[in-house]
C-alpha cells in the first residue's frame, strides 16, 4: 500500500509541475494573459476544474488556490486509501469468525480479534473506518464542486475593476441616502 501512496504522490507532484512549468498549455502562446471579456471563458475554467481539480484556477491565474484545491483532493484520496485498508482488516476478521459470532463480541473483543487475525491494532470502534471512509468520499465531492464553482466565479471576476472603496452621502429636498461603491 505504501507503493501506491508514493505513486499517487508522485503523480500529483508531476501534474503540478506540468501545470506550473508549462503555463503556455493553459494560457496560450502568450507569456501573459490578456484580460478582456473574450480572453477567459468561465465555462472552460469550470470544465478544467471538473476534469482535474485546480486546473481551472491555474487557467484564471490563481496558482495558490489551485494548489489548495489539488492538495485538498489529494489528501482526501490518501485518507480514503488509508481508511479502506483498515476497513478491509475489519471485514477480513469478521469473515473469519462469522457474522453471528462477530455480532456477539464486545468492541474490545472485536479489536483483539482484528489484531489476532490481521496483526493490525485497531484503536477505534470497528464500524468507524468504513464510516470515516464514506464521509471522506462526500468531502471529495464537496471540494470538487467548490473548485468548479470557484474557477467559474474567478473567471467572471477577472475583469472586475480595481481601486478603492468610496462612501458618499447625498441630501436634497426630495431624497437622501448613502452611496457606496467598492472597486477591487
Amino acid at each position: 500500500m505504501g507503493v501506491l501512496n508514493n505513486k499517487v504522490g508522485a503523480g500529483i507532484i508531476l501534474l503540478l509541475l506540468i501545470c506550473f512549468g508549462q503555463g503556455k498549455i493553459l494560457y496560450g502562446e502568450q507569456d501573459t494573459l490578456v484580460v478582456d471579456s473574450t480572453s477567459v471563458s468561465p465555462g472552460k475554467a469550470m470544465l478544467l476544474s471538473a476534469i482535474v481539480p485546480g486546473t481551472g484556477q491555474l487557467y484564471v491565474r490563481k496558482p495558490l488556490k489551485s494548489l489548495i484545491f489539488a492538495g485538498a483532493e489529494a489528501y482526501c484520496i490518501r485518507q480514503i486509501i488509508h481508511w479502506n485498508k483498515i476497513d478491509n482488516y475489519v471485514e477480513k476478521a469478521e469473515r473469519q469468525v462469522g457474522n453471528e459470532v462477530w455480532d456477539a463480541l464486545t468492541i474490545a473483543q472485536q479489536q483483539d480479534t482484528i489484531q489476532a487475525i490481521t496483526g493490525y491494532t485497531l484503536k477505534r470502534e470497528p464500524w468507524k473506518p468504513e464510516e470515516t471512509r464514506n464521509k471522506t468520499y462526500w468531502w471529495i465531492v464537496g471540494i470538487h464542486i467548490l473548485s468548479m464553482l470557484d474557477a467559474y466565479v474567478d473567471a467572471h471576476l477577472m475583469n472586475f475593476p480595481k481601486g478603492k472603496i468610496e462612501l458618499s452621502s447625498f441630501y436634497n429636498r426630495e431624497s437622501y441616502g448613502i452611496n457606496c461603491s467598492i472597486k477591487f
